[in-house]
């Protein structure tokens, strides 16, 4: 099988597993980071944000599935530092620094991604809506 690469245009439940990893490094790191330097990192060169939040909720549906800290957490507005709307439906707004504490605490290289059909699953048992693709990348940063 060929090296595959993640593009615009993929399932948001295909780019959950980028958002993952980069989150987890993050976690390791206690380090938070905003929408726009994410959009970056997952190569949304406009700094569109519609295409992460289609991968941010996936990984959100599946910490709450298996009672696991919250990874959304990490992902900030520039302008308050606070995450936005996608994380509210997973942790309260009194919670995050609570739970960005558990999130540090966990150790994520221990605990094997999940797969695309994994995050589709516990977006399915959580009736989390997401696009097929990441196509419409034109919202603004909460």
């Amino acid at each position: 099988m060929p090296i595959q690469y993640f593009e615009v245009g993929q399932a948001g439940t295909f780019r959950a597993t980028q958002v993952w990893q980069i989150l987890a490094g993050l976690a390791r790191e206690r380090k938070t980071i905003t929408y726009r330097q994410l959009s970056a990192l997952m190569g949304y060169e406009s700094g569109g944000l519609t295409g992460i939040y289609r991968g941010l909720e996936p990984v959100g549906a599946f910490c709450q599935r298996y009672n696991l800290p919250q990874l959304l957490v990490l992902v900030v507005a520039s302008s308050t530092g606070q995450p936005g709307r996608t994380t509210e439906r997973f942790v309260g707004e009194e919670d995050y620094y609570t739970e960005r504490e558990r999130v540090y605490e966990e150790n994520w290289h221990l605990i094997v991604p999940p797969t695309e059909r994994e995050f589709v699953e516990a977006m399915e048992h959580y009736n989390v809506f997401v696009a097929s693709t990441d196509e419409d990348d034109d919202e603004t940063e909460c």
